[in-house]
């Protein structure tokens, strides 16, 4: 008995069993080596008749076919090296595949269909931005182009699957600047001719797998290819952790730089004959560090006309965009504007050089419910932001936006602002000839841009340790002053911007005026609180209050208490001040610009009760003068002997006024009379009513004396 099965060899001689197997071998191999020399005769030929076939199917592109290889068995045709271009921009071609193969459907033979199955192995599509914009221009629509009709031109039986394996497609911009790409590209279409499900209904599934950006962009969904007039599709789509980088050199064309950040979204795209619908459930960009410089030329920012052609494009009728949720997350914004300018933009307020770039860091927003069409009033689009402004400064902001609102977009946003640094608005400041230093800043209100008027709600500003110089070296430093805060004082019915406020503080502030005159010379309030409540620009039937206690030229005490009618047309206001133990050697610089001369000693004391009403002006000033010194021979002996006399003559003057048992000068007079320029703003109106009064009680009988002289 065999432990194990022997195969022993064949005696030689011995028949083979079932010769037929062996013959129908051969045959099959003298036939196959006999179709190949046939086919082979016929290559070039069928090249030629698909070739021509294919570029009668297509307008406005020319396919060129390297090669052509038929199968017999397994009824395949393979196209090499097939190139395609566009003839208006024939470089550099549009299409590139080393190999096109069609096939029998072997899957749909099960459904008793007789179709194909295509695939483009590892295709390269370019596309440039000029070849972009001619396809854009030309009035006949890609999708009337003719491409279906040359895909089916390639093989006897009509197609039903397409693959693409290893695609990619690149984008070129203008310029040197590295191409976008969509790489490893997988794409694959079934039931194109719908041999398993009823027409209308998408019945063809589809498939997308792609690199792009660093991250991935997947697709699945269903399409129509063969509805009328155009193919249809309905997916779904994501894309993940696309890098923001490899854009950056073409957004450099845009004004934008780009350093870092990361883009997803996720969404369904419709493409139907009636309307192309876009619905993004989710928009989120991560750490994204962007910065913008605003071109002063209306007609070189392209980020502008891009976002209008954008907003153009959205709403044109049958598209339809929303956006359910939008985040950006610990992000840098950075926007350079031009300038700032007028209504009319002939004015301009501050230069471009001059104003701080605007930086928002640690940028969280979101925003939901954005749509290119009109939403209900009661469901609006909706933000909230969070961020550092310009470095230690925080903004939390909130509110809804109506993009599609007419005349132009509305906006409500309740805002609040902490911490804010003033030094970097010192260069503002200097436009407008103050001197800004220290200080910090921090504002609550709301914002609210509507159909025809602009208003700013400051519920609460608090200003901690300013110092604020106002230095008054020409004329039109004071008439640009003017010009720049009439549009916010300047009361009127219902002015296109309305600034209200209802509470605004300024602690331990120092403010100082400096005229740069021919004798310059200096006034300055230390130590300053100024309380401010119920201000606007807009009529109202309230009345606003302000009060401002501080230290006069570090040693007298001053303050101001008044009321005022907000919004009125006319000046409306009552106003007391008092200026006590003012040291008047502390004035000296400003009694002899003002006066021409200065003093040895003495305090100063200063009251004065101001009405405003009906464009004219009642009131009183009063002053007092303590241990005035005047003259003194040793300190003056160097003066001029005509200036020696003239001291000399102001002291008798308030010898004379002496009230010998307080040791005081004193002095009154009368404020009554009309406003020269009622139509001026009352803060205008107010500092040249001080003005007048202080010098006119600083300096009594100053007039006669210089008559004298």
């Amino acid at each position: 008995m065999r432990l194990h099965d022997e195969r022993v060899p064949r005696p030689s001689g011995t028949r083979v069993r079932h010769p037929w197997i062996v013959a129908t071998l051969v045959v099959l191999a003298v036939l196959g080596v006999v179709a190949r020399l046939v086919v082979a005769r016929i290559d070039e030929p069928l090249r030629r008749t698909l070739e021509r076939r294919v570029n009668q199917a297509l307008t406005g592109y020319t396919v060129s076919v390297g090669a052509l290889d038929l199968h017999i068995i397994g009824f395949t045709v393979e196209l090499k090296d097939v190139t395609v271009v566009q003839d208006a921009r024939p470089s550099p071609p549009v299409i590139y595949l080393p190999s096109w193969r069609t096939h029998v459907d072997w899957w749909a033979l099960l459904s008793l269909a007789l179709v194909a199955d295509t695939t483009f192995e590892r295709p390269r599509v370019f596309i440039t931005l000029e070849q972009g914009a001619q396809e854009a221009n030309d009035p006949v629509p890609v999708t009337d182009r003719g491409w279906q009709d040359a895909v089916e031109a390639v093989y006897p039986l009509r197609l039903n699957t397409l693959r693409v394996v290893d695609g990619e497609v690149s984008y070129y911009d203008v310029g040197r600047v590295p191409p976008l790409k969509l790489e490893h590209v997988y794409f694959r279409a079934g039931n194109i001719r719908n041999v398993r499900s009823l027409a209308g209904q998408y019945p063809s599934p589809i498939e997308l797998r792609s690199a792009t950006l660093g991250g991935t962009l997947n697709a699945t969904g269903h399409a129509d290819f063969f509805a009328k007039p155009n193919p249809t599709l309905d997916t779904q789509f994501e894309l993940r952790d696309a890098n923001l980088v490899p854009i950056a050199p073409m957004a450099k064309g845009y004004d934008l730089t780009i350093s870092k950040g990361t883009l997803g979204v996720a969404g369904r795209l419709v493409l139907q004959q009636e309307e192309t619908a876009i619905n993004l459930t989710r928009v989120e960009v991560s750490k994204p560090s962007i910065e913008y410089a605003r071109d002063p030329r209306p007609s070189e920012r392209p980020v502008e006309r891009a976002v209008a052609a954008a907003s153009r494009a959205a709403t044109e009728p049958g598209v339809r965009v929303d956006v359910q949720d939008v985040r950006i997350r610990d992000g840098t914004l950075g926007l350079k504007v031009d300038a700032l300018r007028s209504e009319d933009g002939k004015t301009v307020y501050v230069e471009a050089k001059d104003l701080p770039p605007l930086r928002l860091q640690d940028l969280n927003l979101h925003a939901t419910r954005i749509s290119s069409e009109p939403r209900p009033r009661s469901s609006p689009t909706q933000f909230e932001l969070d961020c550092r402004i310009f470095d230690d400064g925080r903004l939390h902001a909130s509110g809804t936006v109506d993009p599609h609102a007419k005349p132009r977009t509305t906006l409500v946003a309740d805002f609040d602002l902490r911490d804010v640094r003033l030094a970097p608005f010192a260069p503002v400041a200097r436009h407008w000839a103050f001197d800004l230093s220290d200080g910090t800043l921090e504002s609550s209100g709301r914002l609210d841009i509507g159909p025809d008027q602009e208003a700013l709600v400051l519920r609460r500003v608090a200003v901690v340790k300013p110092s604020v110089s106002y230095v008054q070296r020409t004329g039109e430093d004071e008439r640009r002053l003017e010009r720049v805060t009439r549009a916010t004082t300047v009361a009127q019915p219902k002015p296109s911007f309305r600034l209200d406020v209802e509470d605004a503080r300024i602690r331990a502030g120092t403010f100082t005026f400096v005229d740069e005159g021919a004798q310059p010379y200096y006034l300055a309030l230390t130590q300053s609180d100024v309380d401010v409540r119920g201000f606007s620009n807009q009529e109202s039937e309230r009345r606003g209050s302000a009060t401002l206690h501080g230290r006069f030229m570090n040693s007298g005490v001053a303050s101001i208490d008044a009321t005022f009618a907000s919004g009125m047309q006319s000046p409306d206001f009552d106003m007391k001040v008092e200026l006590e133990d003012a040291q008047l050697v502390e004035l000296n610089d400003l009694l002899r610009a003002r006066g021409g001369f200065d003093v040895v000693n003495g305090r100063f004391s200063f009251y004065t009760g101001i009405a405003a009403r009906n464009g004219r002006v009642d009131g009183y000033v009063k002053a007092f003068f303590k241990d005035l010194d005047v003259y003194d021979r040793a300190q003056d002996s160097k003066k001029p002997i005509g200036r020696q006399a003239y001291e000399a003559l102001v002291g008798v003057a308030g010898t004379v006024l002496e009230n010998r048992l307080s040791d005081q000068v004193a002095t009154r007079a009368d404020l009554s009379g009309p406003i020269e320029h009622p139509d001026a703003p009352t803060w205008q109106i107010v500092v040249g009513l001080l003005r007048n009064a202080f010098w006119r009680s600083l300096l009594p009988g100053l007039d006669n004396f210089r008559r004298t002289r």
